[in-house]
């Protein structure tokens, strides 16, 4: 009866520690996704800030060939 019970005391322990380490696991990859998710963002929004960028002064000198053309 003594081994049973240590048997399972043994088995609770070896559940737990999974468990612990499932959640720590799975914190971590939410914790990691969110920080590319962060990244993924600040790289889009720097890259249309350019392009808008790069865009309204290829119009303003569009604009001013038309009216030098003129």
């Amino acid at each position: 009866m003594r081994a049973l019970n240590f048997a399972v005391k043994i088995k609770n322990n070896i559940r737990q520690l999974y468990a612990q380490n499932h959640r720590l696991l799975s914190y971590t990859a939410v914790t990691n996704i969110s920080k590319e998710m962060e990244y993924s963002a600040i790289v889009v929004f720097v890259l249309t800030f350019l392009y808008f960028r790069w865009l309204t002064r290829f119009k303003i000198l569009y604009f001013i060939m038309i009216l030098l053309k003129n």
